[in-house]
């Protein structure tokens, strides 16, 4: 997720795909880009937490 932040957006999917075959258990999509945004939220929280 934090490699589509940085803009290596093809690295983080390879990445992704490499780990869903070494589990064994591939998530779909939607769980992927959930996953992005619970990020994207939590990136956002610890921003605002240091600006005060």
């Amino acid at each position: 997720m934090d490699l589509e932040y940085h803009g290596a957006a093809q690295l983080g999917a390879r990445f992704l795909d490499w780990y869903a075959e070494f589990a064994g258990d591939p998530a779909p999509a939607a769980l992927r880009h959930h996953y992005i945004a619970y990020r994207a939220v939590v990136r956002a929280k610890v921003a605002c937490l240091r600006s005060e």
